[in-house]
Formats: structure tokens, C-alpha cells, sequence
């Protein structure tokens, strides 16, 4: 393979980056056919950084404990291989007392109710751009689920201008009513939405456009603990089990919300049932296909992805085959984890990005309008610098607000990398040991006349990212938020069987930023669903509101902007429905709220 090195200034991300001339296409058929089978890799093994010139201070620093978000996800590992350990877990942020700044919902699991529970943190932020400290509230807030907890997602599902918090477990999944000061209640009895299957990724989203949140849940296996079998590695020593191991996979369940406070499911009515059922992980929701109302995109594991397009009334279609994003290029279903979506390459078409197992790369679907795509990823920059990576909780953001998408992805395996004498049992940390691996930061490459036609979109950035990414870890969840609101993003990511970590921005700015607050036309909530354009003379900027997204987790929904060196700009947002409201003239650096019909 012919390759030549080049330097780029990627906005605040300056890297020396090795750039391929052929690429590798994310399924290369002399890859491994076993993606995380065991290989000679050291414990530690991780996806090779691209070499990177050094900088006076890191763009993300980790200020967990610094800050006070003090979180261990337990598990309940003890040496049993149960397939539900290795899986979970997630995190949301939600401004969950509305004082105006985000806190911090942490997802845990395992066996003992007593010390893996699920945690809320309040925030206490005493300024824009100061020092947050987070307090743990859980105890008295009737958040503190106590399941076998794997994500959750957060919407206000009874309009009352709270955010209220489902969570899926693998068993029932709860639905926790917000109501104000930091205190919810278990009403899923009475909503009827408690799901008994393993549940992963869950969505609010309006699939009517009767202006209240509906729920669609991703589910994964029809698991047995009793059922399950016994694993091994090519060491022969005791493994985690694939999905298709022995369990058939779950179907989605979707419940449309009726209002007072209760659903009904309508998953056989919508259309959910009318394909083979996948192996369930990741969710996101945009109108992919331009026609008002919001279409949803579940990544699957080990099976074709799904595209289920609305026809309007709340029916859909599943249409991922013919549109281009079940399979990669190679026709070769992947073990879709964590997904999201945005503009990747500013042509104002929606693109879907997919983080998978080592062996096949995290998969790019470039969008060419109509919700039809193709598999970009050869071309993308991903291909190589990810091969290595088992590919969790991912963020789409300009992190350092030159007016590119950059990607941030945590990584963590599913089957050790290591062969050797086994760890013991009695020690958690000591059996995930050989699943860790370094998380990634992709910047968004130059767009500008110097870069060649077809050059990659994303270039990855090594030791320039920070302390935190030379550090491996079973990388899970990862929500993206700006719980300084200093105006940048900053990163919560989990890890199984680990320490949460809190990733603060402090990545060198290249220019001015906005965030776009959609709400809905009671100004309660967000328009989630909504797409919000930004034009800054030539350039055009656009993002989706959406909560879903990632892997199991719930990020901030407000559309966040990197603008270059704009300083006014044209905000137009398309509301579910197709009616759009204009802005002209916007000053940047600030948050601008609009709630549609105003």
C-alpha cells in the first residue's frame, strides 16, 4: 500500500498524519473472520495513534474526581462469563432540577442492590466557565434503580417541562417520572412500558406528530441466564458468548404515548414486526428522508442493520437493504454497537456513522439524499486507524469549533486480547484487565483547496488528546455535554467494571461557536426529531436535535456549532412536520432558544 505523510493544521487539532492513498475497506476479506478473537497482543493492546506533534497542554483532561463524579460501574464479574456483564453500561446528561446546567445520570448493573445502584448527580456549577462540582443525590432522588441496568434515555413524556428518565436493564426496564427537585417516581406500572426483555439503546421520540414523546426500545437477546452456554477462547479458556451463540434476538418494542401519563404498544401496528428481529444496540432518530416526520436507524450486532422509515401516521417500513445500510460494501453484516449521525462532509446531507469490532472498523454510511447511502468508509480515514478498536459510546462534535466534525469514540473489547494463565476470579478488575483498550480522537481533516479531491475526512489524533486516552479502559457509554457551559463540549464516558471519566474541553479554539435550543411549541422541551441549519456566508453548517444517539446513553440535545471564524450567522430550523423558522443576523457565542410557532 502506497501512503505519503503530510501535516495538517485540523483547526485547534494539529497533527503529523499518515495519510493512505488506498485504503482498506472496512471489511477487507483477508481480515480475521472472529473480530476480538484472541490475538498476541499485549493486555493493553490498543489501536495504533497516528504520530503528533507535541502541544503545551492536552485537549481533554479528566476531572472526575476533581469534581466530585466519583462512579464505579459494578457488574457482578466473578469468572461466570455471563453474557450481560460484558455489554453494559450507559450515561446521560439531563438538566434534570432546571437551574440551567446539566447533570449527570450513571448507569450500573450487576448482583448487589446495595452497591450498584444507579447514580444521579447534581450539578453545581457556580458560573459559566467555572469549576462544576458534582453532588450525589441519588439516595433520595428514586432514581437509583437497582437492575441489572444497561442504558437510558430521557424525554418529557407528560409535558410538564421536566426531564423525566427511562432505563433499560437486562430484565424489566423502569420509567421514572420527574417531579422537580431532584426527586422521581417508578410509574412504569401505570404507563405499562416496563419491557421484560434485554433491553439495550431506548429513544423519545414523536412518531405522529401529535406533539408528545413516544418510546421505541432497542432490544437485544432473548437471554436465559440458566440457558446460557459455556464460551471459550482459542486458548481454551473460558469466554464471553457471541450474540447468536444460542439466543434468538429480540424485536424493538415501540409505545405510543396517549397522554395521562400512559403508552400503548404498538410495535406489531407500527410495522416492527413485519422484518426478522436484529440483535439490538444502538439507536438514533433524524428525518433522514426529508419529508417532515422523524425516521429512526437501530445499529444491530452480528445482524443487518435496520432503517425504519415513517410513512407519516406513525407506520414504518424497514428499508435499510435497498437504501444502502444494512451491509458494508461487501455485503457483510457488521457488530453494529454505537451509532450516530450528522453532516459529516457539509454537503447537507445526513450521514451515519457505526463504531464496531476490532477486525471490521467503524463503518461511515455516506448520505446521497432521500435516506439512501453508501458504505465511505475506505475513503473516510477510519478504516485503518480503526481496525484495531472494539467501538462503544461515539460523539459527532466540533470539539474545537473550526467548523469540521470531529469524532471521539471509547473502545473497549468483548473477547480478551491476551493468551496466558487466566486472572483470578476474585478479583473484577483483574479479569476485565485484558478487554481495556485506548479510546480515540478522530479530527475533522481540511476541507480546503490544498486537500486533494477524495483525501480523508477524519485524521486521528494521538498523544495530543490527553492523559486520559493513553489509559485503556472497557470503554462503554459516552455522552457528550457542556456541563461548564463554557460554550465547548466536553465528554462523560463509562467503563465496565471501572471509573467513570469526566473529559473537560480544553482543546486550543480555532472560532466562535453557537447552540441552538429547538423546543417544542409549549417551549418545554426539546424538538427532538428537529433539524437546525446554520449558514455563515459560503459555509453551512447542520446538526440534528437528538438525545438518542451513542451507545446507550443520552447526550445534550441543543445543537452545538463550530463556526470558523464567523461572527454572525443565519440560523433556519426545520421542525418535525416540515415547518421551518428563520433567524438572520445571529451574534455567535451565546445560546439562542427557539421554540417553534413563535
Amino acid at each position: 500500500m502506497a501512503r505519503s505523510t503530510s501535516t495538517h493544521s485540523t483547526g485547534g487539532f494539529a497533527v503529523a498524519a499518515t495519510v493512505a492513498v488506498a485504503l482498506v475497506s472496512c471489511s477487507d476479506p483477508g481480515a480475521p473472520p472472529s473480530p476480538d478473537a484472541a490475538q498476541p497482543h499485549d493486555v493493553a493492546s490498543a489501536p495504533a495513534a497516528s504520530a503528533a506533534t507535541s502541544v503545551a497542554a492536552p485537549y481533554f483532561v479528566d476531572v472526575a474526581a476533581a469534581s466530585g463524579l466519583s462512579f464505579v460501574h459494578r457488574v457482578g464479574v466473578d469468572g461466570r462469563y455471563r453474557l450481560p456483564e460484558i455489554i453494559g453500561s450507559g450515561c446521560a446528561w439531563g438538566d434534570f432540577d432546571l437551574d440551567g446546567d446539566l447533570d449527570a445520570y450513571l448507569v450500573s448493573a450487576g448482583d448487589d442492590a446495595d452497591t450498584s445502584r444507579n447514580r444521579l448527580f447534581r450539578n453545581d456549577l457556580e458560573r459559566p466557565g467555572g469549576s462544576a462540582r458534582f453532588v450525589d443525590v441519588s439516595g433520595a432522588s428514586g432514581a437509583d434503580d437497582a437492575g441489572f441496568g444497561m442504558g437510558c434515555a430521557l424525554g418529557d413524556i407528560d409535558g410538564d417541562g421536566d426531564i423525566d428518565l427511562y432505563v433499560t436493564n437486562s430484565g424489566p426496564n423502569r420509567l421514572l417520572r420527574n417531579l422537580g427537585g431532584l426527586r422521581f417516581e417508578d410509574v412504569t406500572e401505570h404507563a405499562g412500558t416496563g419491557d421484560p426483555s434485554w433491553s439495550a439503546s431506548a429513544a423519545f421520540v414523536d412518531i405522529d406528530g401529535d406533539d408528545d414523546l413516544d418510546l421505541w426500545v432497542v432490544n437485544y437477546l432473548r437471554y436465559r441466564e440458566s440457558a446460557e452456554p459455556v464460551c471459550f477462547d482459542g486458548a481454551g479458556r473460558p469466554e464471553y458468548c457471541g450474540p447468536n451463540t444460542r439466543f434468538p434476538p429480540a424485536p424493538d418494542s415501540l409505545w405510543r404515548n396517549d397522554g395521562a401519563g400512559r403508552f400503548v404498544d404498538v410495535t406489531a401496528d407500527a410495522g416492527l414486526a413485519s422484518v426478522p428481529p436484529g440483535n439490538g444496540l444502538g439507536i438514533t432518530a433524524a428525518d433522514f428522508d426529508d419529508d417532515g416526520d422523524v425516521d429512526v436507524y437501530v445499529a444491530n450486532d452480528a445482524s443487518p442493520n435496520h432503517l425504519w422509515i415513517n410513512d407519516g401516521g406513525g407506520r414504518f417500513v424497514e428499508r435499510a437493504v435497498d437504501r444502502g445500510c444494512a451491509y458494508n460494501r461487501f455485503g457483510q453484516a457488521e457488530a453494529g454497537m454505537g451509532v450516530v449521525a450528522g453532516d459529516v462532509d457539509g454537503d447537507g446531507v445526513l450521514d451515519i456513522l457505526i463504531t464496531h469490532l476490532s477486525g471490521e472498523t467503524h463503518t461511515l454510511y455516506r448520505g446521497l439524499g432521500d435516506a439512501r447511502f453508501d458504505d465511505a468508509t475506505a475513503r473516510s480515514g477510519l478504516a485503518l486507524a480503526s481496525r484495531d478498536a472494539t467501538g462503544f459510546g461515539a460523539a459527532l462534535a466540533d470539539f474545537d469549533h473550526d467548523g469540521r466534525l470531529d469524532l471521539l469514540v471509547t473502545n473497549g473489547r468483548v473477547r480478551r486480547a491476551t493468551v496466558g494463565t487466566s486472572p483470578s476470579a476474585a478479583n473484577a478488575a483483574d479479569l476485565l484487565a485484558p478487554y481495556a483498550q485506548r479510546d480515540q480522537l478522530f479530527a475533522g481533516a481540511p476541507r480546503d483547496a490544498a486537500t486533494a479531491a477524495g483525501a480523508a475526512l477524519f485524521v486521528e489524533v494521538g498523544a495530543q488528546a490527553g492523559p486520559s486516552f493513553a489509559t485503556p479502559h472497557v470503554g462503554r457509554g459516552l455522552a457528550a455535554g457542556d456541563f461548564d457551559l463554557d460554550g465547548d463540549l466536553d465528554v462523560l464516558i463509562t467503563a465496565c467494571g471501572g471509573v467513570a471519566r469526566l473529559l473537560r474541553n480544553d482543546a486550543p479554539k480555532r472560532g466562535s461557536w453557537l447552540v441552538v435550543d429547538a423546543r417544542r411549541r409549549d417551549g418545554r422541551a426539546p424538538a427532538c426529531g428537529a433539524r437546525v441549519v446554520v449558514r455563515a456566508g459560503e459555509r453551512r453548517f447542520e446538526r440534528i436535535v437528538a438525545q438518542a444517539s451513542s451507545y446507550l446513553s443520552a447526550g445534550d440535545p441543543r445543537a452545538h456549532f463550530g463556526l470558523g471564524d464567523a461572527e454572525r450567522v443565519d440560523v433556519v430550523v426545520r421542525w418535525p412536520g416540515g415547518a421551518t423558522s428563520e433567524r438572520r443576523g445571529v451574534a455567535v457565542g451565546r445560546t439562542l432558544r427557539i421554540v417553534e410557532g413563535e
